[in-house]
C-alpha cells in the first residue's frame, strides 16, 4: 500500500513536468489517506494543479475548500499562503477588483512583519490586478516594491516573476527599451535557474516588444520558441497567450491563413478552459482577420463579441483596443457617425491608461473620421498628433500605416503633391527597414503614391509607380490589390494615348529619369546624374544645383564648371529677386548678369510659395544659338524631380547639423572632447551612432590612430539611455596578461601573490554603463575566450572566484589593426570578432577629411589659447591641410598646442608650422638622435608651458594632458625648476 508522502512527491514531480492528469489522480487518491491538516494542503495544491492546466472553475473549488479548512485549524500562515493562491486563481478568471481587494487585505496585515514572502506575493499580485484594470501608475509601483522585497530576501525566482510583469506593464505603456531591459533582468535569472517555464514567458514578451519595433523577423523567432517551451510544458493558459501572440503577427505579415488557423486553436482551448480574457483577445484578432479578408460583416460580430467580454471584465486596455478596430471598420462601412463614437471612447482610454500606443493610433483613426465628416483641418491636427507620439515610441509600423494614411489625404484632401509625395516615401522607407514581411505596404504605398502622380497628370511617374506595385502584389498573391493597380494602369495608357499637347510631352522625354530610384547610390549620386543627362538633353554646356541649407545657398552638384565658378554664379543669380517656381530664360547673359560670361542660360528658383530651397541653372557657350521650345519644356518638367531631390538634401541637411549639435552639447556635458566635423562620411558617422546608441550588442569602432575612436565611443555612451551610468575605458595593449585580466574582471583576495584584498574589475564596476576596450586586437589568445564568454552570458568570475557574477554592460571594442586579417591567420578568435562585430564603426583617417582640418585646428587653437587671441594666419592654415597626418587628430593637436606655446606673439605663422614639422623629421631622420631630439623638444615645451602658466604645475599639467604626477616626473627627469615671475607669466599670457 502507497505511502501518504509517497503520494504527494509523486504527484508533485508529475506536476511539474506538465503531467497534469496523472497529478491529480494521484492528489485524489492521497486525499483518501490525509487527516484534515495534511487535506487542506493536498487540496492546496491540488487547486494548483488545475490552475495550470487551465480548469480554473475547479481549481477555484479547491482552493476555496483549502481556504475554509486552514481557517477552522487556526493556521494564519497557511491560510495567507492559501489565499495567495486564490488570488492568483481570481486574477487568471479576469476577476481583478475582487483580486485587488484580496490581496491588499493580505498585503496590510502583513506589511512591516518577517514574513517577506507572503509580503511580496501580495505586492505583486495588487501589481497585476492594477494592470489587468488599466491602472498602470499603480501597477507599476506596486511591482517595483515587490521586486525590492524579493530582492531584499534574494529569492532571484520570484525576481525574475516581478521583472517579467514590469515588462508588462512597460509594454502596456509603449515603454519599449524598458521593457526591454527589464526582460533581459529576467531572461538572465531564469537561463542561471534553468526556468524554462519563465524563459519562455520573456521569450514570449520580448517577441512582442520586437514586433512593436518593427523587427518582425526577431519577433517570430522569439515568439515560436516561447511557444514550443509552452507546448513542452503543457501549459494550457500560456499556450493559448503564445498563440494569439504569433497569431496577431501572423496577421500583420499578411499570412492570413496560418494566422486563422493559430487564433482559432487558441480561441477553442481559451473556451474548453474557461480563460475569458484570452477568448476576447483570440476573437479579436479574428476580427483583424476576417477585415482583412474584406469580410467585414464577421469582423463586426468578431468585434461585438470582443466588446462585450471586456465589458463583463471590466478590462479597460481590451475595450480600448476593440473600440479603435470597430471605429476602423464602421469608417469602411461608411457609418461616420458611429465611428466617431466609438473613436472618442477608445481615445479617452487610452489617455487614461497611458497607453501611448494606442493613443497614437486613435489619433490616426480619429484624422480619419475629421476627413469623413469634411472637417480638413481637424483631420491634419489630428494627423500631426498621431505621427507625434507614434514617433515618440517608434512603432515603425503602426507610424508607416500613419504616413501612408497622411501621405494619401495630404496629395488628395490639401493639394499639397510634394509633402504628400514626402510623407509616403517616408512610409516605404520604414516599410522596407522593417524587412520582407511588409512588402505588401510597400506595393500599398505604391499604389497610392501612384494616384498622387496621376492627380497631378504626372502619368509616367505613375506608370512607374504602378508597375513595382503590381510586381509586388503579384508575387505575394494578392489578387484584389493587383487588380486594383492593372484597373489604375488602364486608366493612365488610356490617358497617355490621348495625350497630344505639349505640356505632357516632357513627361514622356523624362521617363527614363522618373524610373530611376533615388536610392540606388543616394541623393547627392542620382543628383549627379541627373545634372549631366538633362544637360545632355538640352544641349547646354555647363549648370549646377543649390539648395539651402542653415548656412544659405550652397551648390550641391556642377556640370563643367569650377567650385569658385559656380559659387560666383550662384551669388550673382541668388542676388536677383527670385520667385519658387518662376522660370527665367534668356538667349544671352546681358546687363547684370554678364559677369557669367555665357551664351542663353534657364535658371528656375525650387520651392514652395515664398520659400526659396534651391536653384536649378543650365547655361550654353555664347554663339550656341539658343534654346528650343522642347529643351524649355523638358527643363521645366526635369526641374520637378530636381526640386524632389533638393527637399530630401535639405532635410537630411537639417537632421545632420541637430545630429552635430546634440553631439556637441553631449560633450560639453559629459567633458569629453567634441567630434568637429562637417565631413560627409563623419556625418554618416553620426547618423549611426544614433541609430545604434540604444542598442544591447556589442559595437566595433575601426580606424587609425588618433581618428577619435574613444571621443565617439563616449558619444555612444553619453547619448543613450546608460548614459547616467559609469562609462570604463582600457587599452589591452599597455597591460600584462594577468594584470588586465585582473582589471577587467576583479580578483578576490588571496588570488595571487600581492592580491591582498577584495578587487572589482571594470565590468563589475561599469555595471548598467559601458566599458571601452581599446586596441582590442592586442588582447592575447588566453583572455580572448574568456571575454567571448562574458559577451555571450553576460557574467564572469573574478580571478579566483567561484561564484558568477551577472552585470548589464554595453562593450564598445576599438581597434586599428584589420581584424579580418587577424581572424583568418588565427591571431584572433572568429567567435569572438562576429560577438563584438554586432554593429561597425568605421572612422576615416584625416587626410581622407581635410575639410576639417581648419574647424579642428581653430577648436583645438580655442581650447589650449583661452586667455588670448591667437590665430592662424592664411598660409600657415595652408600647410596645415596639406599634411599627411600619420597620427591624425591627436597629431593636428599636439602640433597646436606645440605652436601656441612656441608663439612669441598672437598669430601662428607658417614658420611655427614648418618648424614643428623640422622638429618631428630630426626625431625621425636618426635613430642616434631620436631620444636626444624628443627630449629636447620635450624640455623646451614644458618649460614654456609652466611660464604660461605662472608656475601652476596642476593647470600645465591639463594643457599638456598629463596627469600633475607625470608632469613631475618629467621636471624631475630635465631638471626643470618653473619660472613664476610676473615678467615671465605675463610675456607667455598677452
Amino acid at each position: 500500500m502507497e505511502r501518504l508522502e509517497e503520494l504527494i512527491k509523486l504527484a508533485s514531480d508529475y506536476q511539474s513536468r506538465g503531467k497534469f492528469s496523472q497529478a491529480i489522480g494521484l492528489y485524489q487518491k492521497a486525499l483518501k489517506k490525509a487527516n484534515p491538516e495534511e487535506k487542506a494542503r493536498i487540496k492546496r495544491d491540488l487547486a494548483l494543479c488545475y490552475l495550470r492546466s487551465g480548469e480554473l472553475d475547479l481549481a477555484l473549488k479547491e482552493v476555496r475548500q483549502a481556504e475554509e479548512s486552514f481557517a477552522q485549524l487556526g493556521d494564519k500562515i497557511e491560510l495567507a499562503k492559501t489565499r495567495l493562491l486564490l488570488t492568483r486563481v481570481l486574477l487568471e478568471m479576469g476577476k481583478s477588483e475582487e483580486a485587488k481587494a484580496l490581496s491588499m487585505t493580505l498585503y496590510e496585515s502583513y506589511k512591516g512583519t518577517a514574513q517577506h514572502k507572503i509580503v511580496g506575493l501580495s505586492q505583486k499580485f495588487i501589481g497585476r490586478a492594477f494592470a489587468q484594470l488599466g491602472d498602470y501608475g499603480q501597477a507599476r509601483k506596486f511591482l517595483q516594491d515587490s521586486l525590492s522585497t524579493f530582492r531584499r530576501a534574494d529569492d532571484e525566482g520570484e525576481m525574475l516573476i516581478v521583472y517579467n510583469y514590469l515588462a508588462n506593464v512597460d509594454f502596456s505603456i509603449s515603454d519599449y527599451k524598458q521593457a526591454l531591459v527589464n526582460l533581459e533582468e529576467g531572461l538572465s535569472i531564469a537561463r542561471k535557474r534553468g526556468n524554462r517555464r519563465n524563459e519562455a514567458f520573456i521569450l514570449g514578451n520580448t517577441g512582442l516588444i520586437f514586433r512593436k519595433l518593427g523587427k518582425w523577423s526577431k519577433a517570430e523567432g522569439y515568439l515560436c520558441s516561447s511557444l514550443k517551451l509552452y507546448e513542452g510544458l503543457n501549459d494550457a493558459l500560456e499556450i493559448v497567450r503564445a498563440l494569439i501572440s504569433y497569431g496577431r503577427l501572423k496577421v500583420l505579415q499578411r499570412n492570413l491563413d496560418r494566422s486563422e488557423d493559430l487564433l482559432n486553436r487558441a480561441l477553442a482551448l481559451a473556451q474548453e478552459h474557461g480563460y475569458e480574457r484570452e477568448k476576447a483577445l483570440s476573437l479579436e484578432s479574428l476580427g483583424d482577420v476576417a477585415k482583412e479578408r474584406g469580410n467585414l460583416k464577421l469582423a463586426r460580430e468578431y468585434y461585438q463579441k470582443t466588446l462585450d467580454i471586456g465589458r463583463k471584465l471590466g478590462q479597460k486596455d481590451i475595450i480600448n483596443q476593440v473600440q479603435r478596430r470597430r471605429a476602423e471598420l464602421f469608417l469602411m462601412e461608411g457609418e461616420n457617425l458611429k465611428a466617431s463614437k466609438c473613436c472618442e471612447e477608445a481615445l479617452e482610454i487610452s489617455r487614461s491608461l497611458g497607453d501611448r500606443f494606442e493613443e497614437g493610433c486613435c489619433y490616426r483613426v480619429q484624422a480619419l473620421v475629421s476627413e469623413a465628416q469634411g472637417d480638413p483641418d481637424g483631420a491634419k491636427a489630428s494627423f500631426q498628433e498621431a505621427i507625434r507620439i507614434l514617433r515618440s515610441i517608434e512603432d515603425r509600423f503602426e507610424l508607416g500605416i500613419t504616413l501612408l494614411e497622411q501621405g494619401r489625404f495630404t496629395a488628395s484632401v490639401l493639394k499639397d503633391r510634394d509633402l504628400g509625395s514626402n510623407l509616403l516615401q517616408e512610409a516605404d522607407r520604414l516599410f522596407s527597414e522593417i524587412g520582407p514581411g511588409c512588402q505588401y505596404y510597400r506595393g500599398l504605398v505604391k499604389l497610392q503614391m501612384a494616384k498622387v502622380e496621376m492627380a497631378f497628370s504626372r502619368s509616367n511617374e505613375a506608370l512607374n509607380l504602378l508597375t513595382q506595385a503590381e510586381a509586388i502584389f503579384g508575387e505575394l498573391g494578392e489578387r484584389g490589390a493587383q487588380d486594383e493597380a492593372a484597373k489604375l494602369r488602364l486608366e493612365v495608357e488610356g490617358r497617355l494615348s490621348r495625350a497630344t499637347d505639349s505640356e505632357e510631352n516632357p513627361y514622356l522625354l523624362l521617363k527614363e529619369l522618373s524610373r530611376k530610384p533615388t536610392s540606388e547610390a543616394g541623393l547627392r549620386n542620382h543628383l549627379k546624374t541627373l545634372l549631366h543627362t538633362i544637360a545632355q538633353r538640352v544641349g547646354a554646356d555647363q549648370g549646377f544645383v543649390a539648395y539651402r541649407d542653415t548656412d544659405g545657398l550652397k551648390v550641391a552638384e556642377r556640370v563643367k564648371l569650377r567650385k569658385e565658378e559656380a559659387e560666383k554664379a550662384l551669388y550673382l543669380l541668388a542676388s536677383d529677386t527670385l520667385e519658387p517656381g518662376k522660370l527665367t530664360v534668356k538667349l544671352s547673359a546681358q546687363g547684370r548678369f554678364s559677369p557669367l560670361r555665357v551664351g542663353a542660360f534657364m535658371v528656375m528658383p525650387l520651392g514652395l510659395r515664398d520659400r526659396l530651397d534651391g536653384i536649378f541653372y543650365l547655361a550654353q557657350k555664347p554663339d550656341r544659338g539658343g534654346w528650343r521650345k522642347e529643351d524649355v519644356q523638358f527643363f521645366v518638367a526635369a526641374s520637378e524631380h530636381i526640386h524632389r531631390i533638393v527637399t530630401d538634401l535639405r532635410v537630411e541637411g537639417l537632421e545632420v547639423e541637430n545630429l552635430i549639435l546634440r553631439a556637441y552639447q553631449t560633450a560639453d556635458r559629459y567633458g569629453f572632447p567634441r567630434l568637429i566635423t562637417n565631413d560627409q562620411k563623419m556625418k554618416e558617422v553620426l547618423r549611426i551612432v544614433d541609430k545604434i546608441k540604444d542598442a544591447l550588442g556589442a559595437i566595433l569602432v575601426i580606424g587609425e590612430s588618433g581618428t577619435g575612436k574613444e571621443i565617439v565611443s563616449r558619444l555612444i555612451h553619453y547619448s543613450s539611455f546608460r548614459k547616467e551610468m559609469p562609462f570604463m575605458a582600457i587599452n589591452c595593449a599597455n597591460m600584462s596578461d594577468n594584470l588586465l585580466e585582473s582589471e577587467l574582471f576583479g580578483h578576490e583576495r588571496g588570488a595571487f601573490t600581492d592580491a591582498k584584498t577584495q578587487h572589482k574589475g571594470l565590468f563589475e564596476i561599469a555595471d548598467g554603463g559601458t566599458v571601452f576596450l581599446d586596441e582590442i586586437g592586442d588582447l592575447s589568445p588566453r583572455l580572448q575566450p574568456k571575454l567571448l564568454r562574458f559577451l555571450e552570458t553576460k557574467s564572469f568570475r573574478r580571478v579566483g572566484g567561484t561564484k558568477d557574477i551577472k552585470v548589464d554592460v554595453r562593450v564598445i571594442a576599438a581597434t586599428n589593426k584589420d581584424l579580418h586579417v587577424m581572424v583568418e591567420s588565427g591571431k584572433f578568435s572568429d567567435a569572438l570578432f562576429y560577438r563584438l562585430n554586432c554593429f561597425t564603426i568605421e572612422l576615416p583617417p584625416l587626410r581622407q577629411r581635410r575639410g576639417d582640418i581648419p574647424l579642428l585646428a581653430n577648436y583645438f587653437l580655442e581650447r589650449s589659447n583661452q586667455t588670448s587671441h591667437t590665430r592662424i594666419t592664411p598660409e600657415a592654415m595652408e600647410m596645415l591641410v596639406e599634411r599627411e597626418y600619420p597620427g591624425n587628430i591627436r597629431e593636428l593637436e599636439n602640433l597646436i598646442i606645440n605652436a601656441v606655446t612656441l608663439a612669441d606673439g598672437d598669430v601662428i605663422t607658417a614658420d611655427l608650422v614648418e618648424e614643428g614639422e623640422k622638429v618631428a623629421g630630426e626625431s625621425e631622420g636618426g635613430k642616434g638622435l631620436l631620444k636626444e631630439s624628443v627630449g629636447s623638444f620635450e624640455r623646451d615645451l614644458i618649460r614654456k608651458a609652466l611660464a604660461k602658466h605662472g608656475g601652476n604645475r596642476t593647470r600645465t599639467a591639463e594643457y599638456l594632458g598629463l596627469s600633475r604626477r607625470g608632469l613631475l616626473k618629467k621636471m624631475a627627469k630635465y631638471n626643470i625648476v618653473e619660472e613664476t615671475s610676473m615678467n615671465k607669466r605675463s610675456q607667455w599670457c598677452q
